[in-house]
């Protein structure tokens, strides 16, 4: 489905497991649009739906208002760029760490794994909090593993 087009959109919705699969729908749109593969557009949305389950549990600590949560997608042929904005406590997944894979599963600290798929499946990216949001951008390509 990739051609020479700009694919944009934009979304505000509440972060409300509710909102899941219709912010998923847009994602693989948006995937689509870029021209990525089944199995390259099933691991963006396992990225999002990890950093929007954290937003939902830690970021906004399952608060009943459901406080939003943006994302801009820009979709080029073979690249797909996405913003992932809350306004949860400030956060920085990329430099948090990730959580050692070596260590028997039973001397391994609980949480953790979604910062391994961050740091893995997107080709970059970056964190910032600005005016009170967090900010990661990211940048997805075809079959990109670090």
């Amino acid at each position: 489905m990739a051609d020479s087009a700009v694919y944009f959109d934009t979304i505000s919705m509440p972060a409300s497991l509710d909102a899941l699969s219709p912010l998923l729908a847009r994602v693989v749109c948006a995937c689509q649009h870029a021209g990525l593969s089944t199995s390259e557009s099933l691991r963006v949305e396992l990225v999002i739906e990890e950093i929007f389950t954290n937003t939902i549990d830690h970021g906004y600590a399952k608060e009943v208002n459901h406080r939003p949560v943006w994302m801009a997608l820009q979709a080029t042929p073979g690249e797909l760029h996405i913003a992932y904005i809350d306004a949860a406590p400030a956060f920085n997944p990329v430099t948090f760490g990730t959580p050692s894979l070596d260590l028997p599963m039973a001397n391994r600290q609980v949480g953790g794994l979604g910062l391994i798929l961050l740091a893995k499946i997107p080709r970059s990216c970056s964190y910032r909090y600005e005016n009170g949001h967090n900010v990661l951008d990211m940048l997805f390509c075809p079959e990109y593993r670090s």
